[in-house]
């Protein structure tokens, strides 16, 4: 999955705040990375290692996994830069889903 709507999109900020006012929230997302080769489509966000961090910030990140490399993609091969993440809202102790 893609970020859409452009960095300003407030699916993008958005989301993340509505699980940082979540306690106990989970964050799992697909992020497209400035070095993916459709970076620069009209349209679609690609964010910076630092912008994909910025983003989870107040969150526990409790997995990032970071792919830069060619691989298959629907129209042929591409080279893809996404960052996959999981992120938690802290949560008071004995509160949340974990």
């Amino acid at each position: 999955m893609g970020v859409w709507g452009g960095p300003r999109d407030p699916d993008v900020a958005g989301g993340v705040q509505a699980i940082d006012g979540l306690p106990g929230g989970v964050l799992a997302v697909n992020l497209f990375g400035d070095r993916d080769a459709w970076a620069g489509e009209p349209g679609m966000t690609f964010l910076t290692r630092e912008a994909a961090r910025m983003l989870c910030a107040g969150l526990e990140i409790s997995f990032w996994h970071e792919e830069d490399a060619e691989g298959p993609a629907y129209s042929g091969p591409k080279h893809w830069h996404v960052y996959d993440i999981v992120a938690l809202s802290p949560a008071p102790d004995g509160v949340g889903l974990y």
